[in-house]
């Protein structure tokens, strides 16, 4: 499915109007990178990002496409997300990225 792209908050806003609120919670998960458990970032209106870049260091072009969650839950007015999905990037020899992200999404439409 095609979706809406957006890079930061005053892209999400303009391509999403009828999103009022959302809140975004994001745990990335891995053994290599920053360490164990990793990061925690929080996503709101203000901060918006489209796509969170992998922490681990060999990672290529790897990292979650929240872009594309957000694009499927307004598609189909879904107010709670809450998955794991697996980073996008490869490591060198061309294995796949280990890292997880662990996401939440709420979303409050605008009436």
């Amino acid at each position: 499915m095609p979706y809406k792209h957006f890079s930061n908050h005053m892209e999400f806003a303009r391509t999403y109007p009828d999103i009022a609120d959302i809140e975004v919670l994001v745990a990335e998960k891995g053994t290599i990178g920053k360490g164990p458990g990793l990061s925690t970032k929080q996503y709101h209106n203000e901060n918006m990002v489209g796509f969170v870049p992998c922490s681990h260091p060999t990672c290529h072009n790897g990292g979650l496409n929240l872009a594309q969650i957000i694009h499927e839950m307004e598609a189909r007015k879904q107010d709670r997300f809450t998955g794991v999905r697996m980073c996008t990037g490869e490591l060198q020899g061309h294995q796949h990225c280990p890292n997880e992200f662990h996401v939440t999404v709420k979303i409050k439409y605008a009436e």
